[in-house]
């Protein structure tokens, strides 16, 4: 399509597409896409063919429902607990005692996430490196996984469904009923990951296993945090560059041994799409390959096709192998880099023009970071000009090397070379954390936001490339808009966030005018041998942080720590790598718990000061929040929990950390006319707090109770509940998030993020 024709279809259409999927269903928006990609492609041909586009595209969103219809489950489904599963043996994954993998069930063709808890150090040695094409019978539970628990918190089952996964199968007893010995490239694939595994070490592993094979282990989470905060995580996490060198040095080789295309194209085809399975079939792997082989078809036939005309063609392509593909943010940022940088290639810059053209990129892409990361890079243009080509020219073929030197490894030289790359890594890594906190706060946005912010970003390339400059400044700002909206809120915000068996309580003053959060979460650890310690990253990743990082807060005001369990503080350091916390409040005397030293030395260097209160002090500014109790030095353990009372337009907030019987007595004798309209159980709904005495005296109108799902302490215990029986009870591990956003204090006004039917 010529320019003429971007200019006339390209904003309707997209601002049609964005609003069907807003408003009807995201397979009508596929549908709308795929239908301006195939008009744009039968346009300037024949407009006779339109009707021939929107069948096709129609065709796609029939695709795209079945495949969402095989991520659903069925109430008979999820009653069954016997199965018959073949295993993808290069999904296979050893994490502690807990194996993972895809499974698909014979008898309904769905695929599921399968979980397996092992016995035994042996068992555990046997999955390490199984890569056969199993079928198992299973005696187990079938189960949904989780949607979103928290407001800007991770989805696992939106995430599970980019995966073609439709639930959780956990694994109590299982038989290997059959073993093929047929050779796969799923097969062939778990080998190659098995041979990654005995030959290289960690660091090598965490870069070759995701980019070349696409295989995701804990460890690429720890990589891709570390290249994101400086804006580069389309290289470590969405590359399909080794796809185009491989199939470029093959294609020179087979044209250095005088074949022509004609002779040369089929294997070629053959090598491209081989080489895509075996890397994992991502959507940034398919999109390159299919591209490479679309650029080889063209000169084979001579086709006269415009580069937007490949991208369209690619696009389509890859919707037909994976139509849930724009329900992945490597699907969305895959395309958008590539449709992107397609138009921004056509303006011509007299200096500096990567570095402009990377720029305007950046903007471009603020409405998919402030739904997804929440922040954008200050340095990340020029980060991915400066990387970009180190990591195409050096760092990529040198880890792509690594594979023909390792059949050296008896020798010295295989020890040298790897030696050389995990300096050359540790060295790049270093360097970018220093770089890492760079970065512009994103507020979270609404869905009308999000189209209007879209529709802003084709019109900036639009008005950049008629160089209408000033009406392109215009838009910047406004393309800016998610990161100082948060500054002007007018309401306050408190919430009682999801982090499962544990405490973390987040205030918001107007305007950003104070922060407070009580207590982090965290994970109570128990004993486990060696072998069965399990690798993952911390659960404030996917609940506290995301969360408050959807509120465009980058400094904490206050950070209260009621007491010194793990399930309260334990997340602390992961908070103190992410924000800067002005002042910390502990009771006085659990500065000197040995669990919080740690972290008091990580504080300490982040210049923050320390607070240690007592009953009788107030702590904040906007919110006045009266510490009742304890009275005295303290341990840190559950009944020296800090207590705080605060009031927030005529409505009473009473917060009691784990706070047992004895605390809650000694808080009647001092304050008898104590009262709250609204409570957080004490000890997460324990029967070792909330005595009938104590709630009948706060003549409570809504109590929370925090903890988490299927925990095994059973909390809330029954007789808590039953005491609670006059209060409305909200509970994290039933209703998620539980917050509130209003000038006018209304209790019927507390929300959840979990609607309970």
């Amino acid at each position: 399509m010529g320019n003429k024709l971007t200019n006339y279809w390209l904003f309707p259409v997209i601002f049609s597409a964005a609003l069907a999927g807003l408003l009807i269903a995201p397979s009508l928006w596929l549908a709308v896409v795929t239908s301006y990609l195939l008009i744009h492609l039968c346009c300037k041909r024949s407009r006779k063919l339109w009707l021939l586009a929107i069948v096709c595209s129609f065709f796609l969103c029939s695709l795209t429902s079945i495949a969402l219809a095989k991520t659903k489950l069925t109430e008979e489904e999820l009653a069954t607990n016997c199965f018959i599963v073949q295993i993808q043996p290069d999904s296979i994954k050893v994490n502690g005692d807990l194996v993972s993998f895809t499974s698909q069930d014979l008898s309904t063709k769905k695929n599921y996430l399968t979980r397996l808890v092992v016995k035994s150090e042996a068992e555990k040695e046997h999955w390490q490196y199984y890569s056969q094409n199993s079928t198992l019978t299973v005696e187990g539970e079938l189960s949904e996984a989780d949607g979103q628990c928290n407001l800007g918190g991770f989805n696992y089952q939106d995430y599970l469904k980019t995966m073609g996964q439709a639930g959780i199968l956990t694994i109590e007893t299982y038989q290997i009923k059959g073993e093929k010995d047929s050779i796969s490239l799923s097969k062939i694939r778990r080998q190659l990951i098995v041979y990654l595994q005995k030959t290289f070490s960690k660091k090598l592993r965490s870069y070759l296993e995701p980019l070349i094979l696409g295989y995701r282990q804990q460890s690429f989470q720890e990589l891709r945090k570390v290249y994101s905060g400086v804006g580069l995580t389309q290289l470590i996490s969405m590359s399909g560059i080794h796809i185009v060198m491989i199939a470029n040095l093959f294609y020179w080789i087979m044209r250095r041994c005088h074949l022509s295309i004609e002779a040369s194209i089929v294997p070629i085809g053959v090598l491209v799409f081989s080489i895509m399975i075996l890397c994992g079939a991502g959507i940034p792997v398919l999109r390159g390959g299919i591209a490479f082989l679309l650029q080889r078809l063209k000169q084979l036939f001579n086709w006269q096709l415009s580069k937007l005309d490949s991208f369209s063609i690619t696009l389509l392509i890859v919707l037909m192998l994976r139509p849930l593909a724009f329900l992945s943010l490597s699907g969305i940022i895959s395309f958008a880099l590539s449709f992107l940088l397609l138009e921004l290639n056509q303006i011509e810059f007299e200096t500096f023009a990567p570095l402009k053209r990377n720029m305007i990129l950046q903007v471009c892409l603020i409405p998919i970071f402030a739904i997804s990361f929440y922040q954008i890079p200050i340095l990340g243009a020029f980060f991915s000009v400066l990387f970009f080509p180190i990591f195409k020219n050096i760092l990529f073929p040198s880890l792509l090397f690594c594979l023909p030197v390792s059949l050296l490894k008896d020798f010295a030289v295989f020890g040298l070379y790897q030696d050389f790359l995990e300096f050359l890594l540790f060295a790049t890594e270093s360097f970018l954390k220093v770089f890492s906190g760079l970065s512009l706060s994103l507020s979270i946005i609404s869905s009308v936001m999000l189209l209007f912010l879209l529709m802003c970003s084709l019109l900036f390339i639009f008005v950049i490339r008629k160089g209408n400059w000033q009406l392109a400044i215009t838009i910047l700002l406004i393309l800016l808009l998610p990161t100082y909206k948060h500054h002007f809120k007018t309401d306050y915000f408190f919430a009682f966030v999801d982090v499962g068996q544990g405490d973390a309580i987040y205030f918001e003053a107007p305007f950003l005018q104070e922060t407070i959060l009580i207590d982090t979460g965290g994970r109570l650890n128990f004993s486990r041998e060696g072998w069965q310690e399990r690798h993952s990253q911390s659960p404030s990743e996917y609940n506290l942080i995301p969360f408050i990082q959807s509120r465009g807060v980058k400094t904490i005001d206050k950070l209260i720590i009621t007491h010194a369990d793990e399930d309260h503080m334990g997340e602390t350091r992961n908070l103190l790598e992410n924000f800067s916390v002005n002042e910390l409040y502990l009771a006085n005397g659990v500065q000197n718990n040995g669990k919080m030293h740690d972290f008091l030395k990580d504080f300490t260097a982040q210049n923050g000061r320390l607070q240690l209160v007592q009953a009788g002090d107030v702590i904040g500014d906007y919110f006045k929040f009266q510490i009742l109790y304890p009275s005295k030095n303290v341990l840190g353990e559950n009944n020296d929990s800090l207590v705080l009372w605060t009031k927030l337009q005529e409505r009473s907030l009473l917060l009691t950390g784990d706070l047992e019987a004895a605390g809650e007595q000694e808080l009647l004798v001092n304050y008898p006319n104590l009262s709250a309209d609204i409570l957080k159980v004490g000890h997460h709904g324990s029967k070792t707090s909330t005595t009938p005495e104590f709630v009948n005296q706060l003549e409570t109108t809504v109590a929370i109770i925090c903890c988490g799902q299927d925990n095994r302490f059973g909390h809330p215990h029954p007789e808590v509940l039953a005491t609670l029986k006059d209060s409305r009870v909200l509970r994290t591990d039933r209703d998620g998030m539980i917050y509130f956003s209003d000038g006018n204090f209304n209790l019927k006004d507390i929300q959840t993020v979990v609607q309970q039917e």
